[in-house]
């Protein structure tokens, strides 16, 4: 037999670069789906894959084709071109097509190098981005702390100055009231019950006020 002819070992290389890069695609899809959580929790961002998306169906069909031509055409044309008889007695590859392996060798090093760099530098922006967002995130929750202790103090100084003083006054007016028979039971409890507010209002303003103190404490320390 006379074995394959041109045209089908050409075939058969298109085909098989193809076939793996289609695989490669599905398993690079798969692990992006894997580690994008991962991603988002790292880089604080909602990274979202639209996957019925036109445009980035069109892109994902270009890089699909594109690597596969890339990756197929070298072997397709030249090593096809390769005669058996030719190969067994004499030099396996001619001047022309060793500066093209040696390019190819090449270039497979410079990408290597270059998505080494690229590797580090996405590592170094992650790690900025993550400490820049966690420095503006205190710096605004500091600024919302201060703006609540500010109204707290104000709160604060109210019923120190005048709401002690109000609770007392309802207080007293209502005993004195209750004894001379000027109100009822049910309306002694009603004003004991507004100055029990006026006074427990300012445990709670108390109690805020000192937890806003200690959760600025413990960012600025």
């Amino acid at each position: 037999t006379n074995g394959a002819s041109r045209r089908q070992v050409i075939q058969q290389f298109l085909s098989e670069s193809l076939f793996y890069t289609l695989l490669s695609l599905f398993l690079a899809l798969i692990l992006v789906e894997l580690v994008r959580p991962l991603f988002n929790s790292l880089t604080l961002k909602q990274l979202e894959i639209h996957y019925n998306d036109p445009l980035f169906l069109a892109g994902l069909l270009f890089i699909y084709l594109f690597t596969s031509l890339l990756a197929g055409l070298y072997p397709a044309f030249v090593l096809s071109s390769y005669r058996p008889i030719q190969t067994v007695g004499g030099p396996a590859v001619s001047g022309g097509n060793k500066k093209l392996l040696r390019s190819l060798i090449i270039l497979q090093f410079i990408i290597s190098i270059a998505l080494i760099i690229s590797s580090v530098t996405i590592g170094r922006q992650v790690n900025y981005i993550q400490n820049k967002d966690i420095g503006i995130r205190l710096q605004s929750q500091l600024d919302q702390l201060q703006a609540q202790l500010r109204q707290q103090n104000e709160a604060m100084a109210y019923y120190e100055d005048e709401g002690g003083a109000l609770a007392d006054a309802i207080l007293k007016a209502a005993e004195s009231s209750f004894r001379s028979g000027e109100i009822d039971f049910f309306q002694y409890i009603q004003s004991l019950e507004n100055s029990y507010d006026i006074r427990i209002s300012y445990l709670d303003q108390l109690e805020m006020y000192n937890e806003t103190v200690l959760n600025i404490n413990y960012i600025t320390y």
